[in-house]
């Protein structure tokens, strides 16, 4: 069951609308998730290299030819700059800031900043690299290298971003500057894709419960046309939608209001035909069972002639029968066909059904067996209640075939969601009914093996005489008339059961 509705849901459109609506706000958050990570790199980016080539710049003014050194002093610690500001002291060294000064050949002339040997030696490698790259002619203002580099100071690795210079004097290269600042480019990058993608993940878990929420209320007319749709029946097409909306569901609602109204209306029409027939009809048959009578009383009759007549006789009862039941099921839609209430004991019910169909069950060769019978007894119409058992105990004689050999019925007390309940049931052996058959059984007209629907019209046995396909649904509109129901189950070869749950008097 849970698989079942689970599977229904995901399959709804309502799941496919939500799901729809996340996967492109999904890809318009992660759209603009990239723009805004990748602005923000190259902002960060444009503005550490300009600080970066403005301090380089203000620290190779310091040279001085004479000692070959720069002469600049670390700063006050509360002086110190930030990625993307210019440091105030344009001589002094910020904290963090590291360089390497090299003469032309190489000899290392100062370091600031502290530095690790390994960590100078890395910059004196970069520098001295790219100042013999005859690509690039004398060494300009470069970052050195082009990615950020790990140096170490004061025994912590940090991301530096270098860039060097050559120091120039009277047109000549007279020592090469390496300086390089911290970065933590990487950090605020890393923390703003985390911010994005939290962000991102709430905005869908809060698009998806509104989004479902929206997608619930857009469907909730066709849930009601639907629901509507199930409840209708061919003897109440009264209900209507009646959304009164000016969208496109309401228009639907609007066609199918006017469909219902049509229906109605050519049902109603059916029903009056059927009750007009079935009441004409009577007339007729009762002219001709009296005209068959008074013919068969004569003596001057051939035996062709008696046969014939008794076959007249016979049809006319059939029609009868027919006419009856069709003029019962118009009444019973029309509602004039009201369940009297009285108290009914069921077990002198199936007596008197077993007697009556005694005849005919010996006729065929078949045994009618009854279980122990229960007093039982409901508030119901006796005449209703006869006719039902009756219809039953007539399909299991008729259809229980050559390889039948009896009908079974049993009436025992069961109680279910705290109502007792009186379950009769009336059961052959006989060749069953196949599985496709089933669902239709109770359907109006409906036979489910179509050879039998046929015989010879001189035959003069009405007992294998096929039957309308009424009985079993006037035995459905009987039992729910009396709040019960009926069920039947069957296979091939295995016979068939049918089963009459009725509310019965408490302790009765």
């Amino acid at each position: 069951m849970l698989a079942r509705h689970s599977a229904r849901f995901f399959r709804s459109v309502r799941f496919r609308l939500t799901l729809w609506y996340l996967a492109l706000l999904a890809v318009i958050i992660g759209a603009f998730g990239l723009t805004v990570y990748y602005a923000q790199e190259h902002t960060l980016a444009t503005q550490f290299d300009d600080t970066l080539r403005t301090r380089v710049q203000q620290i190779a003014l310091t040279y001085n030819a004479t000692t070959q050194r720069l002469d600049v002093t670390p700063a006050e610690p509360q002086k110190s700059t930030t990625v993307g500001t210019i440091s105030t002291v344009t001589q002094g060294l910020n904290i963090n800031e590291v360089g390497v000064l090299l003469a032309p050949d190489g000899q290392v002339l100062q370091t600031l900043g502290n530095l690790t040997p390994g960590s100078v030696n890395a910059i004196i490698s970069l520098t001295l690299k790219a100042s013999t790259d005859t690509t690039r002619g004398p060494l300009a203002l470069a970052r050195l290298p082009d990615e950020t580099l790990t140096v170490t100071t004061s025994g912590k690795p940090n991301d530096y971003g270098l860039v060097g210079m050559s120091i120039v004097q009277q047109q000549r290269v007279v020592a090469y500057l390496a300086f390089g600042m911290p970065t933590n480019d990487a950090q605020q990058l890393s923390s703003l894709a985390m911010t994005l993608l939290i962000a991102g993940l709430l905005v869908l878990l809060l698009a998806a419960m509104g989004g479902f929420w929206l997608a619930g209320r857009a469907m909730r007319p066709v849930q009601a046309i639907t629901a509507t749709a199930q409840r209708i029946e061919a003897s109440d097409l009264s209900r209507r939608l009646a959304l009164k909306r000016r969208d496109e569901l309401g228009e639907l609602a609007d066609t199918f209001d006017h469909m219902l109204d049509r229906l109605e209306s050519a049902f109603t029409r059916q029903r009056q035909f059927t009750a007009d027939a079935s009441h004409e009809l009577r007339t007729p048959l009762t002219i001709i069972e009296l005209k068959a009578g008074r013919l068969l009383d004569q003596d001057d009759l051939t035996d062709r002639q008696r046969a014939d007549l008794t076959v007249i006789q016979q049809e006319r009862q059939h029609m009868t029968h027919l006419v009856d039941d069709l003029l019962f099921l118009a009444r019973a839609d029309a509602g004039h066909a009201q369940a009297r209430h009285e108290l009914v004991h069921l077990d002198e019910l199936i007596l008197e059904v077993v007697e009556r169909f005694a005849p005919l069950a010996q006729e065929r060769c078949l045994r009618v067996e009854v279980s122990d019978l229960p007093d039982l007894t409901v508030f119901g119409d006796r005449l209703y209640l006869l006719r039902m058992l009756g219809n039953l105990v007539e399909n299991a004689l008729k259809y229980s075939g050559p390889d039948g050999t009896c009908v079974r019925l049993d009436l025992a007390p069961c109680e279910q969601d705290n109502t007792q309940w009186a379950r009769l049931t009336v059961g052959d052996d006989g060749p069953g009914i196949p599985a496709k058959h089933l669902p239709h059984v109770f359907e109006r007209f409906y036979r489910a093996d179509i050879s039998r629907t046929h015989t010879d019209a001189a035959s003069a046995d009405t007992s294998e005489r096929a039957g309308s396909g009424l009985g079993l649904a006037i035995a459905r509109w009987i039992a729910q008339a009396h709040g019960g129901d009926i069920t039947l189950e069957s296979g091939v070869d295995n016979g068939t059961v049918c089963t009459v749950m009725l509310p019965r008097v408490a302790g009765g």
